[in-house]
């Protein structure tokens, strides 16, 4: 019998295009997302890009180049919910998976 199990990070799951790369030298990454359930635009913070899992890219980190993506690309992004009004962010990036 199979059992289902998880120990990676709990915490929220969108799938939808990448639209969008914010960097800043003295500010975290934010990622923006068009959720693929509704069309809305998500933005999302990377606080340590060193320890986030990224998976369905060879170039790992630098599959996430600054600016507009062009074309968007599919991704499927688990995060913990953790509002951030200041920088208008819904929560905090824990991994990526490119699709």
């Amino acid at each position: 019998k199979v059992v289902e199990w998880w120990d990676g990070p709990a915490g929220d799951t969108v799938e939808g295009k990448l639209e969008r790369v914010g960097c800043a030298t003295k500010a975290p990454t934010l990622l923006v997302i068009r959720n693929a359930k509704g069309g809305g635009l998500l933005q999302l913070r990377i606080i340590d890009a060193g320890k986030i899992g990224i998976a369905g890219h060879q170039s790992g980190l630098a599959a996430l180049a600054c600016g507009p993506q062009r074309p968007p690309r599919a991704v499927k992004v688990q995060y913990e919910p953790k509002p951030d009004p200041r920088l208008a962010t819904a929560g905090n990036v824990q991994s990526i998976e490119f699709q």
